[in-house]
């Protein structure tokens, strides 16, 4: 009897409803990845991108993704805030 109720205890225990005080500010992180190999390899967030040679005004991609007007793009090469050869995601 005695082995009865405390299995039955337990039991409860263990489908008691789990409350969680404290807050986790968890962020949803963005996925940005551009495909590995020689070229469009480097993620930048770029504000103009011209037919895909050349973009403008690029900076590196920050933990929380691209700003403002800037977008994703996935480049060759980032010379002096400009992208070279750029796909646009």
């Amino acid at each position: 009897m005695k082995l009865f109720i405390a299995a039955a205890l337990f039991t409860l225990g263990l489908a008691a409803p789990v409350t969680e005080t404290k807050s986790h500010n968890i962020v949803a992180r963005s996925t940005y990845s551009c495909p590995s190999g020689l070229t469009n390899s480097s993620p930048m967030c770029c504000s103009v991108n011209v037919l895909g040679l050349l973009a403008l005004d690029c900076a590196n991609v920050g933990e929380d993704g691209c700003h403002g007007a800037a977008k994703l793009n996935c480049c060759t090469l980032g010379l002096a805030g400009q992208g070279v050869i750029c796909n646009e995601q």
